[in-house]
């Protein structure tokens, strides 16, 4: 068995099917994979509801953003999104699909993310549905974490 290479394994994968069936559970069709991400922006849009949470202006970063499925429900809620991607295909392709928002081709589990985002610039939300349990090093692990709470406003 060959040793789990995040970055080759998302590339190869978005390459060849840029869906939510490319980005979701591969064993499922790509209609039960659009139903399992209604269910989470359903999630999510609770959670901004119950948490009084402003989209208009608000400074959002999609972690993992694979095919800006996220991204766009920020975009259109007229936030400032920053998506960032271990894949260059998925910003390469969400750049053309979305000028509005900003996308970056950075590993979340990387060192000092923080600098290599935006210098001086925190987050209000950070988007980060389906991403973490890619992760399966521990202290890259513990990079992405302290890297998440470093990117987070007070408050946010």
């Amino acid at each position: 068995m060959s040793q789990y290479k995040p970055r080759e394994y998302w590339e190869k994968r978005l390459r060849s099917r840029f869906t939510l069936k490319g980005v979701g559970n591969i064993i499922f069709d790509a209609n039960y994979n659009e139903y399992l991400y209604k269910l989470q922006l359903g999630a999510l849009k609770k959670a901004i509801a119950k948490h009084e949470i402003r989209l208009p202006g608000a400074k959002v970063l999609d972690v993992g953003c694979g095919t800006g499925f996220f991204s766009k429900f920020y975009i259109d809620g007229l936030s400032e999104v920053t998506g960032i991607d271990i894949t260059e295909f998925s910003i390469q392709s969400l750049r053309e699909m979305m000028p509005d928002g900003r996308f970056v081709t950075l590993d979340i589990s990387s060192d000092n993310l923080y600098d290599q985002i935006v210098e001086g610039e925190r987050f209000d939300i950070i988007n980060v549905f389906n991403v973490l349990y890619h992760i399966v090093d521990d202290d890259k692990l513990r990079n992405a974490v302290e890297n998440l709470t470093t990117c987070l406003k007070s408050g946010g």
